[in-house]
């Protein structure tokens, strides 16, 4: 895996990102260590370098880096496959009969700004986060592999994804 640019957070604000919370605000970072693009994954890591996890930067965002493993691993059609798999496992152990239900639900499923819901033999996506939307290709092909849909509509029409830019 090739390096990432790093994200250096505060001291003290690493613990809430350990215990799991995906997101990381404007305020908690202390620096940016080498020049990121927005949308594009970073590592980070607390004030004294020790290595947190990995994420999508935003600068423009309040928040700054969406969280999305805890160790470092390539985010690709293969990574969007498992994490969307195994969304659905848990919504089939739950309800085993169900045709129409929310697969994926953003950060309960580790997936911070993304939403699919399954109609039938429909998908529809909403992303409201850059480093998904950078990503759609992705995700629409895991998608496709994964249920081979009809059809795969995007209503990524929420207001929030201004403040993403």
């Amino acid at each position: 895996m090739e390096s990432l640019p790093t994200v250096l957070l505060k001291p003290g604000e690493a613990d809430r990102i350990v215990a799991g919370h995906p997101w990381i605000y404007h305020g908690e970072v202390l620096r940016l260590a080498q020049t990121s693009t927005d949308g594009e994954l970073v590592q980070v890591k607390d004030h004294r370098q020790r290595f947190i996890g990995i994420g999508f930067y935003n600068s423009k965002s309040r928040i700054n880096v969406r969280v999305l493993a805890p160790e470092r691993m390539e985010v690709n059609q293969a990574f969007f496959e498992e994490r969307i798999r195994a969304a659905l496992n848990v919504r089939r152990r739950h309800l085993p009969d169900a045709t129409s239900f929310r697969v994926v639900n953003a950060e309960s499923d580790f997936l911070s700004g993304l939403v699919v819901d399954k109609y039938e033999d429909a998908i529809v996506i909403q992303i409201s986060a850059l480093g998904m939307e950078k990503r759609k290709e992705q995700i629409v092909a895991a998608l496709q592999k994964i249920f081979s849909p009809r059809t795969i509509v995007e209503r990524s029409d929420v207001a929030s994804r201004k403040f993403e830019g």
